[in-house]
C-alpha cells in the first residue's frame, strides 16, 4: 500500500466482486480485511433483508453510514456494501480514512452474476426497483466518489479476482496520494 495509513475501500454495486476482490488485495497488500456488511449485521443483530424489510432502504443506509463512520485510519481493505453510496457522510468518511476504489461491472454481467432473484441476493431497492434502476441510481454516485475506477472488463474478458486485484494493486502505486 503506497501510504500506510490509510485503508483500501472498495465501492460497487452488489455482484462485482467487492468482498471476493477485498480479501485477494488484502492478502496482497498484508493488510486485514472487513466486510461493511459483516459490521452492519453485527450492528443491527439482524441480516441485511431483515433491516430492509422491518424499515426500508433508509434503515439500512443509515445503519451503513454508523458502521462506517464507526471506522478508523488504520490500515486495511474494507468491502463495502452496495448501497453505501446513497449516504453522503458515510462516504465523506470513508473517503477520509482511506482511498476509495470503484469496481465497476457492466449491468448485463452484474444481471448474469446476481440471477433473477434481487432480494435472494439481497439488493438494497424500493419497491419495485429493477437491477437496471438501482444500477442508474447508484452508477453517478460510484463516479462521483471514486478516486480510482477499476473497470473488469479492461482486463480481459476472463478477468477474475487475481487481475482486478493486480489492477487495483498497480493503480494504487502509481497514483499515489
Amino acid at each position: 500500500m503506497t501510504d500506510e495509513r490509510r485503508a483500501v475501500v472498495l465501492i460497487g454495486m452488489p455482484g462485482a466482486g467487492k468482498t471476493t476482490v477485498g480479501r485477494c488485495l488484502a492478502h496482497r497488500l498484508g493488510v486485514p480485511f472487513l466486510d461493511l456488511d459483516d459490521a452492519v449485521i453485527r450492528g443491527q443483530r439482524a441480516p441485511l433483508r431483515d433491516i430492509v424489510t422491518r424499515g426500508g432502504v433508509a434503515a439500512l443506509t443509515a445503519a451503513e453510514t454508523a458502521a462506517a463512520r464507526a471506522l478508523d485510519t488504520q490500515p486495511r481493505v474494507i468491502a463495502t456494501g452496495g448501497s453505501v453510496v446513497l449516504s453522503a457522510p458515510a462516504m465523506d468518511h470513508l473517503a477520509r480514512i482511506g482511498r476509495v476504489v470503484f469496481i465497476d461491472v457492466e449491468l448485463d454481467e452484474l444481471a448474469r452474476r446476481i440471477g433473477p432473484d434481487l432480494d435472494a441476493r439481497g439488493v438494497a431497492r424500493t419497491l419495485g426497483q429493477t437491477l437496471a434502476d438501482v444500477y442508474a441510481e447508484r452508477l453517478p454516485l460510484y463516479h462521483r466518489y471514486a478516486e480510482i475506477t477499476v473497470r473488469s472488463d479492461d482486463l480481459g474478458p476472463n478477468a477474475g479476482a487475481d487481475d482486478i486485484t493486480a489492477g487495483i494493486a498497480e493503480r494504487l502505486r502509481s497514483s499515489p496520494r
